[in-house]
């Protein structure tokens, strides 16, 4: 099974924490998740395509696992 990559620095994972940040965002959950490092951002195409399964796959059993 191909392991996740790491998508921490990637541009749209620094826009989507940004987006989050906003003050006018409201979900309270997100925004602390992501002030204690507990979120983990996969970039992939399209939510309709099948390319990029088997890295996100890998992401949330580990997400499970750690939970």
């Amino acid at each position: 099974m191909q392991l996740p990559r790491d998508d921490r620095e990637h541009p749209r994972a620094e826009a989507f924490r940004a987006f989050i940040r906003n003050p006018p965002f409201p979900c309270v959950g997100a925004k602390s998740a992501l002030s204690r490092g507990r979120m983990r951002i996969v970039v992939a195409r399209d939510i309709t395509s099948g390319w990029d399964d088997m890295r996100i796959y890998p992401a949330l059993l580990a997400f499970v696992a750690q939970y």
